[in-house]
């Protein structure tokens, strides 16, 4: 209306506010500016706050809700950019509201987005456990409705990660897995890239260690049987159970070495240590109970060295070999008045060879029978 111009170039409205709307609107514009200008005085007049392009700022606050939509209605094609929404982030679910109202946008403290499904009539919230591991129900479904399909090239690879962490520790149950059964090896494939977890036809899996730096797989023979290298602390090949059947030619055994040493270091008791062999290569032996200590234990069965003459005499103190007869009697040896050991001689049938020169007769006897009336050696003869 032209009465209601006030003043020279000034313009208002031609509907008061909260009036039914009528007639042409204004086209308006705004003061360009990159930056939010300081907030002016209450009630007071203020320019409409466009950016450089020339579009108006909309700020939103708690009393004057934002209310932004699409570009196109629902079900028209798409086309132009969408806007990047949010949601409101609760750790419980509220209240529900009544069908057909608006609800937020519901996400976790973490971002995931609130996600539902429909079961032909209703539209449900999707149940997760304590672990965030989708809940299915399989005792309504038959086999047919349940579809696995095989990820291609062209599509996204289903990805399954566990419910613990690396170095957590343990909870939850395993899951089964299995891999690729071969007879032989495959191509390798290049470092970094993924591999097949590789199974022998009867399952075994094939494993692999670190030699300190390369990683490679455990080697076996053509029966099965580990290979190994062994570089340290062992040696032997071959063991037995205790007590178990020996049979010649067939049980293996292992040789054994000797320390030869002729000041070697004692062993503390409950210690391992090496037999003792001489400068021959031959084992040393010694009793277990030292000379002049109390008799105990089992005593060592020995044998001798079977002669027909005696051999040459050795220097004194020198070792020398148990002598015994071609039929085993043993040599044996007797001691002077002073001291010097002798061979008891025995003459060409065996018997023992006595001298009598310098003996009393009562201190001879022979079987049962015993001289009765003791006398001495008379130079005349001999009375009984």
């Amino acid at each position: 209306m032209a009465d209601q111009q006030r003043g020279l170039g000034e313009r208002v409205g031609n509907e008061a506010h909260d009036a039914t709307d009528t007639g042409n609107p204004l086209k308006v514009g705004g003061h360009a500016n990159a930056a939010l200008r300081s907030a002016v005085g209450e009630d007071d007049r203020v320019d409409l706050s466009c950016d450089l392009a020339g579009q108006a700022r909309v700020i939103n606050d708690v009393s004057t809700p934002l209310f932004v939509m699409g570009e196109l209605v629902h079900s028209a094609v798409d086309s132009g950019n969408p806007i990047k929404i949010g949601g409101r982030a609760l750790a419980s679910l509220g209240l529900a509201v009544s069908s057909g109202d608006r609800h937020d946008a519901i996400m976790s403290q973490t971002g995931g987005l609130l996600m539902a499904g429909n079961d032909g009539s209703n539209i449900l919230n999707i149940e997760l456990n304590a672990f965030g591991q989708i809940e299915v129900d399989l005792a309504a479904q038959s086999l047919a409705d349940i579809t696995v399909s095989q990820a291609t090239a062209a599509s996204f690879n289903a990805q399954v990660q566990g419910n613990t962490a690396h170095n957590d520790a343990d909870v939850g149950n395993p899951v089964k897995v299995g891999g690729i059964a071969l007879s032989v090896l495959s191509s390798a494939v290049s470092v970094g890239d993924r591999h097949d977890t590789i199974m022998s036809l009867t399952g075994g899996i094939l494993s692999s260690g670190v030699d300190g730096t390369n990683i490679r797989n455990i080697a076996v023979n053509s029966s099965g049987q580990l290979e190994v290298d062994i570089i340290g602390g062992g040696g032997g090949g071959t063991s037995e159970t205790d007590n178990s059947v020996f049979t010649g030619g067939t049980t293996a055994v292992t040789p054994i070495g000797a320390l030869f040493d002729n000041s070697p270091p004692t062993i503390t008791d409950g210690r391992i240590g090496a037999p003792r062999m001489d400068s021959e290569r031959a084992l040393l032996m010694v009793g277990n109970v030292a000379h002049t200590a109390v008799d105990s234990g089992n005593p060592i069965k020995t044998g001798s060295r079977a002669r027909s003459t005696l051999d040459s005499a050795v220097s004194l103190n020198d070792r020398h070999d148990d002598i015994s007869t071609l039929t085993g009697g043993r040599l044996i040896a007797g001691v002077e008045a002073d001291d010097t050991l002798q061979n008891i001689r025995v003459n060409a049938a065996g018997r023992l060879e006595v001298d009598i020169s310098s003996q009393l007769l009562a201190n001879i006897s022979v079987g049962q029978a015993t001289v009765h009336t003791p006398q001495p050696i008379h130079r005349t003869g001999l009375t009984v």
